[in-house]
């Protein structure tokens, strides 16, 4: 009997939609379908980029939510073929997937280790540039979705559906939505270390691209002042750092404007 053969009773008994399965002493990842729900954000997302055209807020999900798991599975195996470091798939069915343990999510180990949180967040910006140089874009790059184990970093979570736009746009808000998340670890972040690093690994500049693409956001760095500290809004408040960072490479103010 297959041990990855799961019944309908053990899937719904399930409360997450991603949990953990033991099988002969080893753990695995069981992702489930997306039940086909009505979400409100991704029509909001498209709605604000219809109105926008910013590439930013370019909606990726699918429009039918069973659509998405289909989609990991051969997003991934084109990654493995690659020689991406993504999970491998253990098994496969139209409702789940069973995926390969590849370890802790990577904010978790900057959470546990902030005298780490430098080489960490270096490490996991390599990654993504790779996986950009090889010719692919994530979609959803924040630091939740980068692994390590057994001090090897891997990417995960690709539902995003990304191929329907211009590649290197989805690259750049790659490297944006990485640079916002890990804005909110509570940690010090050097901005211009972890783009550095991107850039010497891909052989190509984006800062000027980045800041010229936050232009229409430069109000948020408001949030930055004093008068705003007593609120708790530390994740707008890291958004506006970035965004500040940002505003700095293009005006000169800031080392990273090369």
């Amino acid at each position: 009997m297959n041990p990855f053969v799961l019944s309908d009773e053990t899937l719904n008994s399930a409360r997450r939609r991603v949990f953990t399965l033991d099988v002969d002493g080893k753990h695995y990842f069981v992702k489930k379908q997306l039940a086909g729900k009505a979400r409100y954000g991704p029509l909001v997302q498209r709605v604000a980029y219809a109105v926008t055209g910013n590439m930013l807020l370019a909606p990726t999900t699918f429009a039918d939510p069973g659509a998405s798991l289909a989609y990991e599975k051969e997003k991934l195996e084109r990654l493995l073929a690659a020689h991406i470091p993504v999970p491998k798939i253990v098994h496969s069915d139209p409702r789940y997937l069973v995926l390969e343990d590849v370890g802790a999510v990577m904010h978790k180990a900057v959470s546990q280790k902030p005298d780490r949180a430098d080489e960490y967040l270096v490490r996991a910006v390599v990654a993504l540039a790779n996986l950009h140089q090889a010719g692919f874009a994530h979609g959803g790059a924040q630091l939740k979705n980068f692994t390590l184990k057994d001090d090897k970093v891997y990417l995960i979570d690709f539902e995003e559906r990304v191929e329907q736009y211009p590649i290197e746009e989805m690259q750049l808000r790659d490297v944006f939505v990485f640079l916002t998340y890990v804005g909110r670890l509570g940690v010090t972040v050097n901005y211009d270390d972890i783009i550095t690093r991107y850039e010497t690994v891909r052989g190509v500049l984006v800062r000027e691209r980045l800041a010229k693409s936050m232009r229409p956001l430069r109000w948020i760095t408001i949030l930055n002042a004093p008068v705003f500290d007593r609120f708790q809004l530390h994740d707008m408040k890291a958004f506006a750092a970035l965004v500040d960072h940002l505003k700095a490479v293009e005006s000169g103010r800031c080392c990273g404007n090369r």
